[in-house]
């Protein structure tokens, strides 16, 4: 049933068929904060009619006190279902004219692009505050698409030009999940990296099937912890592709909704720039142009987990390699990625890869090996236990080093929770003492001499 909208705009409203109403108009409340180079005036209504509830949100952004776009979204929720209407009126960056663009949602399963008409092109542009992503078809022909950020009271082209890479694609909808809500993950290895600059662009390998009709489950995370959620579906060839606004202090992929609304986190990504990625090693003459490795792990495992600390990379086309076997990392932004090594790759020395925008980066040596950790019994107060971890894979001649880190029932000889020692005929030892009755937690890290790395904890 659709009733009609008693509020300003109802012409508005009843084009675009999305279900409200409200017997008289409530008032509306005023905010004003800072987003990012914005100010930020917003006007926000809340009418409820029936088992519907809408919200309008209606924000002026101006920038030393020049209007730079209006952003008007509407969420309507009449039961379980959702609908949204998104408006934006904003400065195009020369100032010469302003756009008008238009985006709703109909059904929670889809998510139309905001499309306008400037100097003659059609042009179809996807915004999020702070940014904007803009393809150009001209003759029928889409054109490479440019990616921009509002940055120092102007747009500016972070990424564009080259060949239209057939990756681009996907939707992201506003939604308002509700408890016991699946996230639409399925059981594959799904993952964010772990960090991903402001402004930047993640890309997340889904396997196939992942989301089904409406998308996965997608959260964003702003400096004041305000949570926005978003059903994301995946492009032709199952990569999700998440913009990150400018404000956000963190992106998580989330697995359900729990029965007290609260969200099952499968994986998050915080916003920034790291300068030393836990685990990895720092990698001693990393290329200074064109995509770069900074750090890695020296050494990894069949079916291990890798991640990569990078730079000046596309996540939109960047792909590894080890000894030329290809590897689609499972996400990947602009400044980490990870990766699985395949399970079945052999032990001994391969040469990783990182390629992107048709470049490649300097070839990094990887041992793959395998460790082997000896049982341990569970700790008991004062009582010292030696553990011997086997390394298989090394090169002949090799020299290696684990770093250890305990927790749990015990601590290190000294009283501390993390030792080292090197690699002697394929073994590693450590002694433990247990402080309290119970099961010791031991972590170790395999760091390999390599004068490619600076290697350490």
């Amino acid at each position: 049933m659709r009733l009609p909208l008693a509020i300003p705009l109802a012409a508005l409203l009843l084009v675009t068929a999305i279900p409200a109403t409200a017997d008289a108009p409530p008032t509306a409340r005023h905010e004003t904060h800072k987003e990012g180079a914005y100010d930020v005036e917003t006007t926000i209504w809340d009418y409820v009619a029936g088992d519907c509830h809408l919200h309008e949100d209606n924000s002026r952004y101006t920038h030393l006190g020049a209007f730079v776009k209006n952003i008007r979204s509407i969420a309507t929720t009449c039961g379980t279902r959702t609908y949204t209407f998104h408006s934006t009126l904003a400065a195009i960056a020369n100032g010469r004219n302003h756009k008008d663009e238009q985006s709703m949602d109909n059904d929670p399963s889809t998510c139309s692009s905001l499309t306008h008409i400037e100097s003659g092109d059609f042009v179809r542009t996807q915004e999020i505050t702070g940014q904007r992503t803009i393809t150009k078809v001209l003759s029928g022909v889409a054109q490479p698409p440019s990616r921009a950020i509002y940055k120092n009271g102007k747009w500016v082209t972070v990424s564009g030009g080259g060949p239209a890479q057939p990756r681009s694609g996907g939707s992201a909808c506003p939604v308002t999940p509700v408890a016991g809500e699946d996230g639409g993950y399925g059981p594959g290895v799904t993952m964010l990296p772990p960090y991903a600059g402001s402004g930047s662009l993640i890309a997340v390998q889904l396997t196939p099937g992942e989301g089904g009709a409406q998308g996965v489950l997608v959260v964003t995370e702003d400096q004041q912890h305000n949570k926005n959620y978003q059903r994301h579906k995946p492009n032709t060839i199952g990569q999700l592709l998440i913009d990150v606004a400018i404000g956000t202090a963190a992106v998580e992929l989330v697995k359900r909704i729990d029965e007290h609304g609260a969200p099952d986190v499968l994986s998050r990504s915080t916003v920034g720039n790291p300068v030393h990625i836990p685990g990895t090693d720092v990698v001693a003459n990393p290329s200074s142009s064109g995509p770069s490795i900074l750090e890695c792990t020296s050494s990894a495992q069949p079916g291990d987990l890798v991640t990569v600390h990078i730079a000046r990379n596309d996540p939109l086309t960047t792909q590894f390699s080890l000894d030329g076997r290809q590897i689609t990392p499972l996400g990947v932004s602009d400044n980490s990625a990870l990766f699985q090594i395949p399970v079945g790759t052999s032990l001994a020395n391969h040469a990783l890869v990182m390629e992107s925008g048709g470049q490649q980066s300097k070839a990094l040596n990887l041992a793959i090996v395998k460790l082997t950790s000896e049982p341990v019994a569970p700790s008991t107060p004062g009582v010292v236990q030696t553990v011997k971890v086997h390394v298989e894979g090394l090169a002949p001649g090799a020299q290696a080093t684990m770093f250890f880190e305990v927790g749990g029932a015990a601590t290190m000889l000294d009283g501390s929770t993390t030792a080292s020692a090197p690699v002697i005929n394929g073994v590693a030892i450590v002694q433990m003492r247990g402080t309290h009755a119970g099961q010791a937690l031991l972590r170790f890290h395999l760091s390999v001499k390599n004068p490619q790395f600076i290697t350490g904890p």
